[in-house]
Protein backbone atom coordinates (compact mmCIF):
# COMPACT_ATOMS: atom_id res chain seq x y z
CA UNK A 1 0.00 0.00 0.00
CA UNK A 2 1.39 2.91 -0.91
CA UNK A 3 3.05 5.79 1.84
CA UNK A 4 -0.31 7.80 0.92
CA UNK A 5 -2.67 5.95 1.35
CA UNK A 6 -1.67 4.41 5.01
CA UNK A 7 -1.53 8.20 5.93
CA UNK A 8 -5.35 8.21 4.96
CA UNK A 9 -6.18 5.12 6.67
CA UNK A 10 -4.08 6.21 9.57
CA UNK A 11 -6.02 9.59 9.80
CA UNK A 12 -10.10 8.55 9.17
CA UNK A 13 -9.25 5.65 11.74
CA UNK A 14 -7.92 8.10 14.55
CA UNK A 15 -10.98 10.79 13.59
CA UNK A 16 -13.43 8.23 12.55
CA UNK A 17 -13.12 4.70 14.52
CA UNK A 18 -15.54 1.98 12.59
CA UNK A 19 -15.72 3.53 9.31
CA UNK A 20 -13.79 1.78 7.03
CA UNK A 21 -14.98 -1.57 6.31
CA UNK A 22 -12.97 -4.58 6.83
CA UNK A 23 -10.49 -5.69 3.44
CA UNK A 24 -12.61 -8.43 2.69
CA UNK A 25 -15.38 -6.46 1.71
CA UNK A 26 -13.97 -4.89 -0.99
CA UNK A 27 -14.83 -6.90 -3.19
CA UNK A 28 -18.49 -6.73 -2.59
CA UNK A 29 -18.25 -3.15 -4.23
CA UNK A 30 -16.40 -4.48 -7.63
CA UNK A 31 -17.39 -1.48 -10.15
CA UNK A 32 -17.02 -3.49 -13.43
CA UNK A 33 -13.36 -4.56 -13.16
CA UNK A 34 -12.19 -2.70 -10.68
CA UNK A 35 -11.81 -3.50 -7.04
CA UNK A 36 -11.38 -0.62 -4.58
CA UNK A 37 -8.75 -0.93 -2.21
CA UNK A 38 -10.99 0.59 0.72
CA UNK A 39 -14.24 1.05 1.52
CA UNK A 40 -15.83 3.43 4.25
CA UNK A 41 -19.25 3.94 5.08
CA UNK A 42 -19.64 6.86 7.23
CA UNK A 43 -22.16 7.35 9.88
CA UNK A 44 -22.55 11.71 9.56
CA UNK A 45 -22.59 14.11 6.53
CA UNK A 46 -19.56 15.58 8.75
CA UNK A 47 -17.57 12.26 8.27
CA UNK A 48 -18.60 12.82 4.60
CA UNK A 49 -17.11 15.97 4.27
CA UNK A 50 -14.13 14.74 5.82
CA UNK A 51 -13.28 12.01 3.68
CA UNK A 52 -13.50 13.64 1.11
CA UNK A 53 -11.32 16.30 2.26
CA UNK A 54 -9.01 14.19 2.69
CA UNK A 55 -9.14 11.65 -0.62
CA UNK A 56 -8.85 14.89 -2.60
CA UNK A 57 -5.90 15.74 -0.98
CA UNK A 58 -4.43 12.61 -1.59
CA UNK A 59 -5.08 12.29 -5.00
CA UNK A 60 -7.67 9.12 -4.32
CA UNK A 61 -10.94 8.65 -6.67
CA UNK A 62 -13.75 8.16 -4.88
CA UNK A 63 -17.10 6.62 -6.16
CA UNK A 64 -20.24 7.22 -3.71
CA UNK A 65 -22.77 3.92 -3.20
CA UNK A 66 -26.37 3.97 -2.58
CA UNK A 67 -28.02 0.49 -2.17
CA UNK A 68 -25.26 -0.77 -5.80
CA UNK A 69 -28.75 -1.22 -7.44
CA UNK A 70 -27.56 0.27 -10.83
CA UNK A 71 -23.66 0.50 -9.85
CA UNK A 72 -23.87 -1.14 -13.97
CA UNK A 73 -24.64 2.39 -15.31
CA UNK A 74 -21.58 4.30 -16.16
CA UNK A 75 -18.25 3.51 -18.68
CA UNK A 76 -15.87 1.72 -16.52
CA UNK A 77 -13.92 4.37 -14.20
CA UNK A 78 -10.54 5.27 -15.25
CA UNK A 79 -9.49 4.76 -11.74
CA UNK A 80 -11.10 3.29 -8.23
CA UNK A 81 -9.18 4.00 -4.85
CA UNK A 82 -12.57 4.54 -2.20
CA UNK A 83 -16.03 3.32 -2.90
CA UNK A 84 -18.14 5.66 -0.16
CA UNK A 85 -21.03 3.73 0.94
CA UNK A 86 -23.89 6.15 2.27
CA UNK A 87 -26.41 3.32 3.10
CA UNK A 88 -26.07 4.59 6.97
CA UNK A 89 -27.45 8.13 6.18
CA UNK A 90 -30.97 6.91 6.42
CA UNK A 91 -33.04 9.39 8.54
CA UNK A 92 -35.90 11.18 7.97
CA UNK A 93 -35.02 14.86 8.69
CA UNK A 94 -38.15 16.31 8.25
CA UNK A 95 -41.83 15.77 7.44
CA UNK A 96 -44.47 17.88 6.84
CA UNK A 97 -48.14 16.23 5.78
CA UNK A 98 -49.78 19.76 5.78
CA UNK A 99 -46.85 21.24 3.42
CA UNK A 100 -46.66 18.41 1.32
CA UNK A 101 -42.60 18.20 1.95
CA UNK A 102 -40.45 15.58 3.57
CA UNK A 103 -36.62 16.33 3.96
CA UNK A 104 -34.66 13.16 4.03
CA UNK A 105 -31.08 11.71 3.74
CA UNK A 106 -29.60 10.14 0.52
CA UNK A 107 -28.97 6.91 1.96
CA UNK A 108 -32.39 6.03 2.90
CA UNK A 109 -34.10 3.34 0.74
CA UNK A 110 -37.40 4.40 -1.43
CA UNK A 111 -39.58 1.89 0.30
CA UNK A 112 -38.59 2.89 4.08
CA UNK A 113 -39.30 6.77 2.40
CA UNK A 114 -42.52 5.45 1.13
CA UNK A 115 -43.38 3.27 4.52
CA UNK A 116 -42.99 6.51 6.68
CA UNK A 117 -44.91 8.31 4.47
CA UNK A 118 -47.88 5.88 4.34
CA UNK A 119 -49.24 6.65 7.95
CA UNK A 120 -49.88 9.85 6.67
CA UNK A 121 -51.80 9.06 3.43
CA UNK A 122 -49.03 10.55 1.58
CA UNK A 123 -46.02 9.11 -1.09
CA UNK A 124 -43.38 10.13 -2.85
CA UNK A 125 -43.58 9.50 -6.68
CA UNK A 126 -40.27 8.02 -7.56
CA UNK A 127 -39.96 4.71 -8.96
CA UNK A 128 -36.49 2.75 -9.08
CA UNK A 129 -35.82 -1.09 -9.78
CA UNK A 130 -35.62 -3.03 -7.00
CA UNK A 131 -36.69 -0.01 -4.36
CA UNK A 132 -36.29 -2.01 -0.99
CA UNK A 133 -32.65 -1.46 -1.75
CA UNK A 134 -32.41 1.47 -4.30
CA UNK A 135 -31.66 4.52 -2.00
CA UNK A 136 -32.80 8.21 -2.72
CA UNK A 137 -29.31 9.25 -3.13
CA UNK A 138 -29.01 6.48 -6.32
CA UNK A 139 -32.12 7.10 -7.57
CA UNK A 140 -31.21 11.17 -7.82
CA UNK A 141 -27.73 10.47 -9.55
CA UNK A 142 -28.69 7.73 -12.60
CA UNK A 143 -32.20 9.74 -12.36
CA UNK A 144 -34.53 6.69 -12.09
CA UNK A 145 -37.87 5.77 -13.75
CA UNK A 146 -40.13 2.98 -13.66
CA UNK A 147 -43.27 2.10 -15.07
CA UNK A 148 -45.35 5.33 -14.34
CA UNK A 149 -42.89 7.70 -15.75
CA UNK A 150 -45.50 9.06 -18.43
CA UNK A 151 -47.92 10.60 -15.06
CA UNK A 152 -44.47 10.77 -12.63
CA UNK A 153 -41.98 12.40 -14.62
CA UNK A 154 -38.58 12.63 -14.11
CA UNK A 155 -37.16 12.30 -10.34
CA UNK A 156 -35.74 15.73 -10.47
CA UNK A 157 -39.44 17.03 -10.90
CA UNK A 158 -39.97 16.41 -7.19
CA UNK A 159 -36.85 17.72 -5.91
CA UNK A 160 -37.15 21.13 -4.01
CA UNK A 161 -33.83 21.35 -2.23
CA UNK A 162 -30.34 19.49 -1.61
CA UNK A 163 -27.01 19.20 0.24
CA UNK A 164 -24.03 18.20 -1.54
CA UNK A 165 -20.63 17.72 -0.91
CA UNK A 166 -18.02 19.05 -3.00
CA UNK A 167 -15.16 16.54 -3.90
CA UNK A 168 -13.07 18.57 -1.55
CA UNK A 169 -15.52 18.41 1.25
CA UNK A 170 -17.31 21.31 1.06
CA UNK A 171 -20.50 21.97 2.05
CA UNK A 172 -23.44 23.39 -0.64
CA UNK A 173 -27.31 23.60 -0.60
CA UNK A 174 -29.54 24.38 -3.43
CA UNK A 175 -33.18 24.91 -3.55
CA UNK A 176 -34.97 24.98 -0.19
CA UNK A 177 -37.83 23.55 2.10
CA UNK A 178 -41.07 24.83 0.72
CA UNK A 179 -42.83 23.71 -2.91
CA UNK A 180 -42.50 27.73 -4.50
CA UNK A 181 -39.33 28.20 -4.07
CA UNK A 182 -37.03 30.17 -6.79
CA UNK A 183 -34.28 31.00 -5.25
CA UNK A 184 -31.50 31.60 -7.39
CA UNK A 185 -29.85 29.20 -10.27
CA UNK A 186 -31.70 25.55 -9.96
CA UNK A 187 -28.72 23.16 -9.27
CA UNK A 188 -31.07 20.62 -8.82
CA UNK A 189 -31.40 20.07 -12.01
CA UNK A 190 -28.18 20.03 -12.47
CA UNK A 191 -26.91 17.50 -9.74
CA UNK A 192 -29.68 14.87 -10.63
CA UNK A 193 -28.73 12.47 -13.30
CA UNK A 194 -24.88 13.50 -13.03
CA UNK A 195 -24.20 10.27 -11.76
CA UNK A 196 -22.40 11.53 -8.51
CA UNK A 197 -19.41 12.83 -10.57
CA UNK A 198 -20.44 16.87 -9.73
CA UNK A 199 -20.80 16.07 -5.83
CA UNK A 200 -22.23 13.76 -3.14
CA UNK A 201 -25.74 14.06 -1.98
CA UNK A 202 -26.33 13.92 1.18
CA UNK A 203 -29.95 14.81 1.79
CA UNK A 204 -32.66 15.66 -0.64
CA UNK A 205 -35.96 17.56 -0.08
CA UNK A 206 -38.84 16.13 -1.88
CA UNK A 207 -42.21 17.70 -2.54
CA UNK A 208 -45.20 14.72 -2.44
CA UNK A 209 -48.28 13.55 -2.94
CA UNK A 210 -51.43 11.91 -1.59
CA UNK A 211 -51.24 8.22 -2.09
CA UNK A 212 -53.31 6.35 -4.81
CA UNK A 213 -56.27 4.69 -3.14
CA UNK A 214 -56.02 2.11 -5.62
CA UNK A 215 -53.82 0.51 -8.32
CA UNK A 216 -55.37 -1.41 -11.33
CA UNK A 217 -53.96 -3.51 -14.30
CA UNK A 218 -55.38 -4.80 -17.44
CA UNK A 219 -53.68 -7.14 -19.27
CA UNK A 220 -54.87 -7.69 -22.74
CA UNK A 221 -52.89 -10.36 -25.58
CA UNK A 222 -52.52 -9.15 -29.22
CA UNK A 223 -51.42 -11.90 -32.01
CA UNK A 224 -48.96 -9.04 -33.60
CA UNK A 225 -47.42 -5.57 -32.43
CA UNK A 226 -49.52 -4.33 -35.05
CA UNK A 227 -52.60 -5.06 -33.12
CA UNK A 228 -51.08 -4.32 -29.99
CA UNK A 229 -49.91 -1.02 -30.31
CA UNK A 230 -53.18 0.17 -32.60
CA UNK A 231 -54.90 -0.82 -29.66
CA UNK A 232 -52.45 1.17 -27.09
CA UNK A 233 -52.86 3.97 -29.25
CA UNK A 234 -56.63 3.61 -29.05
CA UNK A 235 -56.46 4.02 -25.46
CA UNK A 236 -54.25 7.09 -25.44
CA UNK A 237 -56.56 9.26 -27.04
CA UNK A 238 -59.56 8.78 -24.38
CA UNK A 239 -60.29 11.01 -21.67
CA UNK A 240 -59.42 8.05 -19.24
CA UNK A 241 -55.90 7.97 -20.86
CA UNK A 242 -54.15 5.53 -18.15
CA UNK A 243 -50.82 6.46 -16.22
CA UNK A 244 -48.66 3.58 -17.33
CA UNK A 245 -48.99 1.81 -20.92
CA UNK A 246 -46.63 -0.62 -21.87
CA UNK A 247 -45.86 -3.39 -24.96
CA UNK A 248 -44.45 -6.25 -23.90
CA UNK A 249 -43.41 -8.53 -25.97
CA UNK A 250 -43.27 -12.35 -25.72
CA UNK A 251 -39.83 -12.88 -24.28
CA UNK A 252 -40.15 -10.09 -21.62
CA UNK A 253 -43.50 -11.22 -21.02
CA UNK A 254 -42.20 -14.78 -20.64
CA UNK A 255 -40.22 -13.46 -17.83
CA UNK A 256 -42.63 -11.11 -16.28
CA UNK A 257 -45.73 -13.68 -16.24
CA UNK A 258 -43.96 -16.99 -14.96
CA UNK A 259 -43.94 -18.49 -18.25
CA UNK A 260 -47.45 -18.36 -19.00
CA UNK A 261 -46.12 -16.39 -22.56
CA UNK A 262 -45.70 -19.89 -25.44
CA UNK A 263 -46.63 -17.83 -28.30
CA UNK A 264 -43.65 -15.94 -29.88
CA UNK A 265 -45.67 -14.41 -32.02
CA UNK A 266 -47.96 -12.66 -28.94
CA UNK A 267 -47.57 -9.39 -27.40
CA UNK A 268 -49.08 -8.18 -24.71
CA UNK A 269 -50.55 -4.66 -23.23
CA UNK A 270 -50.12 -3.77 -19.75
CA UNK A 271 -52.47 -1.03 -19.22
CA UNK A 272 -51.91 0.60 -15.22
CA UNK A 273 -54.30 2.69 -13.55
CA UNK A 274 -54.10 4.52 -10.02
CA UNK A 275 -55.85 6.83 -7.75
CA UNK A 276 -59.30 6.79 -6.32
CA UNK A 277 -61.09 3.30 -6.63
CA UNK A 278 -64.37 4.81 -8.03
CA UNK A 279 -62.60 6.39 -10.76
CA UNK A 280 -60.37 3.78 -11.53
CA UNK A 281 -63.38 1.03 -11.70
CA UNK A 282 -64.80 3.49 -14.15
CA UNK A 283 -61.50 3.71 -16.11
CA UNK A 284 -60.90 -0.05 -16.46
CA UNK A 285 -64.53 -0.66 -17.51
CA UNK A 286 -64.33 1.78 -19.84
CA UNK A 287 -60.72 0.20 -21.14
CA UNK A 288 -61.86 -2.93 -21.28
CA UNK A 289 -65.25 -2.18 -23.19
CA UNK A 290 -62.83 -0.45 -25.51
CA UNK A 291 -60.13 -3.81 -26.03
CA UNK A 292 -63.10 -5.93 -26.95
CA UNK A 293 -63.95 -4.51 -29.60
CA UNK A 294 -60.42 -4.64 -31.03
CA UNK A 295 -58.00 -7.72 -31.93
CA UNK A 296 -57.36 -8.71 -28.19
CA UNK A 297 -57.04 -12.10 -27.68
CA UNK A 298 -57.14 -12.29 -23.82
CA UNK A 299 -58.23 -10.04 -21.31
CA UNK A 300 -57.72 -9.81 -17.48
CA UNK A 301 -58.15 -7.21 -14.83
CA UNK A 302 -56.09 -6.96 -11.65
CA UNK A 303 -56.46 -4.16 -8.73
CA UNK A 304 -55.16 -3.84 -5.30
CA UNK A 305 -51.89 -6.24 -4.24
CA UNK A 306 -52.17 -8.00 -7.28
CA UNK A 307 -51.29 -5.16 -9.91
CA UNK A 308 -49.43 -3.42 -7.25
CA UNK A 309 -46.72 -7.11 -7.76
CA UNK A 310 -46.83 -6.21 -11.40
CA UNK A 311 -46.54 -3.15 -11.61
CA UNK A 312 -43.49 -4.05 -8.98
CA UNK A 313 -42.29 -7.09 -11.16
CA UNK A 314 -42.12 -5.26 -14.04
CA UNK A 315 -40.16 -2.34 -13.08
CA UNK A 316 -37.74 -5.04 -11.44
CA UNK A 317 -37.74 -7.05 -15.11
CA UNK A 318 -34.18 -7.78 -15.52
CA UNK A 319 -32.50 -6.51 -12.27
CA UNK A 320 -33.61 -9.32 -9.77
CA UNK A 321 -31.02 -12.34 -9.51
CA UNK A 322 -33.27 -14.96 -10.37
CA UNK A 323 -34.16 -13.05 -13.37
CA UNK A 324 -30.94 -10.49 -14.35
CA UNK A 325 -29.98 -9.81 -17.58
CA UNK A 326 -26.94 -10.11 -19.52
CA UNK A 327 -27.27 -7.04 -21.50
CA UNK A 328 -29.93 -4.41 -21.02
CA UNK A 329 -30.35 -0.99 -23.02
CA UNK A 330 -33.12 1.94 -22.65
CA UNK A 331 -34.30 3.44 -25.57
CA UNK A 332 -35.38 6.58 -26.05
CA UNK A 333 -37.63 8.42 -29.14
CA UNK A 334 -40.62 10.51 -29.79
CA UNK A 335 -43.50 8.75 -28.81
CA UNK A 336 -45.21 9.65 -32.67
CA UNK A 337 -42.11 7.20 -33.89
CA UNK A 338 -43.06 4.29 -31.72
CA UNK A 339 -44.51 2.42 -34.86
CA UNK A 340 -41.29 3.01 -36.60
CA UNK A 341 -38.94 1.89 -33.41
CA UNK A 342 -41.14 -1.16 -32.94
CA UNK A 343 -40.92 -2.46 -36.89
CA UNK A 344 -37.23 -1.80 -37.15
CA UNK A 345 -36.49 -3.59 -34.21
CA UNK A 346 -38.39 -6.44 -35.91
CA UNK A 347 -36.98 -6.24 -39.14
CA UNK A 348 -32.97 -6.60 -37.30
CA UNK A 349 -31.57 -10.03 -36.91
CA UNK A 350 -30.14 -8.64 -33.59
CA UNK A 351 -33.01 -7.17 -31.74
CA UNK A 352 -35.63 -9.24 -33.26
CA UNK A 353 -36.30 -10.75 -30.34
CA UNK A 354 -38.68 -13.24 -31.11
CA UNK A 355 -36.27 -16.85 -31.38
CA UNK A 356 -32.78 -17.32 -30.54
CA UNK A 357 -31.46 -17.24 -34.18
CA UNK A 358 -28.95 -20.83 -33.18
CA UNK A 359 -32.00 -22.59 -32.24
CA UNK A 360 -35.44 -21.68 -33.56
CA UNK A 361 -37.07 -23.82 -31.05
CA UNK A 362 -35.78 -22.54 -28.15
CA UNK A 363 -38.04 -19.78 -25.85
CA UNK A 364 -36.90 -16.69 -26.64
CA UNK A 365 -33.94 -14.80 -25.31
CA UNK A 366 -34.74 -11.06 -25.92
CA UNK A 367 -37.33 -8.50 -24.56
CA UNK A 368 -39.23 -5.76 -25.78
CA UNK A 369 -40.80 -3.55 -22.40
CA UNK A 370 -42.06 -0.40 -25.09
CA UNK A 371 -43.53 2.48 -22.84
CA UNK A 372 -46.33 4.14 -26.00
CA UNK A 373 -46.79 6.83 -23.85
CA UNK A 374 -43.84 8.03 -22.81
CA UNK A 375 -41.22 7.50 -25.66
CA UNK A 376 -39.07 5.26 -24.26
CA UNK A 377 -38.35 1.28 -23.29
CA UNK A 378 -35.68 -1.24 -22.90
CA UNK A 379 -34.27 -3.80 -24.57
CA UNK A 380 -33.42 -6.79 -22.59
CA UNK A 381 -31.04 -9.51 -23.41
CA UNK A 382 -30.50 -12.16 -21.04
CA UNK A 383 -28.03 -14.52 -22.10
CA UNK A 384 -24.96 -13.45 -24.14
CA UNK A 385 -26.87 -13.58 -28.09
CA UNK A 386 -23.50 -12.35 -29.70
CA UNK A 387 -24.34 -8.70 -29.73
CA UNK A 388 -21.04 -6.78 -30.81
CA UNK A 389 -20.31 -2.93 -30.88
CA UNK A 390 -21.16 -2.50 -34.00
CA UNK A 391 -25.10 -3.72 -33.58
CA UNK A 392 -25.11 -1.33 -30.72
CA UNK A 393 -24.16 1.12 -32.71
CA UNK A 394 -26.29 0.13 -35.61
CA UNK A 395 -29.41 0.79 -33.18
CA UNK A 396 -27.96 4.03 -31.64
CA UNK A 397 -28.08 5.29 -35.76
CA UNK A 398 -30.89 4.76 -36.19
CA UNK A 399 -32.57 6.08 -32.96
CA UNK A 400 -30.57 9.62 -33.66
CA UNK A 401 -31.90 9.73 -37.07
CA UNK A 402 -35.12 10.15 -35.35
CA UNK A 403 -34.24 11.94 -32.64
CA UNK A 404 -33.84 9.28 -30.12
CA UNK A 405 -31.42 7.75 -28.30
CA UNK A 406 -29.78 4.86 -26.56
CA UNK A 407 -28.37 4.46 -23.12
CA UNK A 408 -26.37 0.90 -22.13
CA UNK A 409 -27.68 0.48 -18.59
CA UNK A 410 -25.71 -3.20 -18.40
CA UNK A 411 -23.66 -4.84 -20.35
CA UNK A 412 -20.57 -7.06 -19.94
CA UNK A 413 -16.91 -5.02 -19.91
CA UNK A 414 -15.67 -6.39 -23.30
CA UNK A 415 -18.67 -3.98 -24.68
CA UNK A 416 -18.15 -1.27 -22.48
CA UNK A 417 -14.31 -0.64 -23.83
CA UNK A 418 -15.81 -0.44 -27.26
CA UNK A 419 -18.71 1.14 -26.84
CA UNK A 420 -19.18 4.49 -25.16
CA UNK A 421 -22.56 3.57 -23.01
CA UNK A 422 -24.34 7.06 -22.94
CA UNK A 423 -23.46 7.74 -26.95
CA UNK A 424 -22.66 10.67 -29.04
CA UNK A 425 -21.54 13.15 -26.95
CA UNK A 426 -24.53 15.91 -27.10
CA UNK A 427 -23.96 19.50 -28.01
CA UNK A 428 -23.69 21.29 -24.75
CA UNK A 429 -20.84 18.87 -24.14
CA UNK A 430 -18.55 21.19 -23.40
CA UNK A 431 -20.32 22.94 -21.01
CA UNK A 432 -20.60 19.78 -19.58
CA UNK A 433 -16.75 19.32 -19.47
CA UNK A 434 -16.01 22.84 -17.71
CA UNK A 435 -18.69 22.12 -15.42
CA UNK A 436 -17.06 19.06 -14.06
CA UNK A 437 -13.76 20.94 -14.23
CA UNK A 438 -15.02 23.69 -11.90
CA UNK A 439 -17.53 21.32 -9.69
CA UNK A 440 -14.71 18.52 -9.22
CA UNK A 441 -11.16 20.30 -10.57
CA UNK A 442 -9.46 16.99 -9.36
CA UNK A 443 -11.50 14.63 -10.99
CA UNK A 444 -11.83 12.95 -7.69
CA UNK A 445 -15.23 11.90 -8.04
CA UNK A 446 -16.17 9.05 -10.57
CA UNK A 447 -14.02 10.00 -13.04
CA UNK A 448 -14.43 8.67 -16.62
CA UNK A 449 -17.82 7.34 -16.00
CA UNK A 450 -20.26 10.08 -17.43
CA UNK A 451 -21.00 10.97 -20.53
CA UNK A 452 -17.50 11.26 -23.16
CA UNK A 453 -15.33 10.07 -20.10
CA UNK A 454 -16.08 13.32 -18.07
Amino acid sequence: MPESNRSLLSTINQTSPGVILPPESCFQYKIDDLQPSLVVKPNTTQEVSNLLKWSSAESQKVSPWGGGTQIDLGNPPDQLDMVMDLSKLSDVISFQPADLTVSVQAGITLDNLQHNLESAGKFLPLEAPLSNDATIGGILSASSLGPLRRTYGLPRDWLIGLKVISSEGIETKSGGQVVKNVTGYDLNKLYSGSLGTLGVIVEAVFKLAPKPANHSVVLASFPSQVEALKAGQHLLQQIYSPQGLHLVNSSAGAHLFNKQFRDPKEYKLVTIFTGRSKAITRCVQETTNLLKTLETSDLSEHSGAVAVGIIRDLNNLGYTEIDRSFLRVNINFPPSFCAQIMDWLKRDSTYVGETNQRNPNSEPTIGHVIDIGFGSGSLIFWDDSGVQANDLLRLRTFLNSIGGSAIIEQCPIYLKKEVDIWGHDPSGIGIMRDLKNNFDPYRTLNPGRFISGI
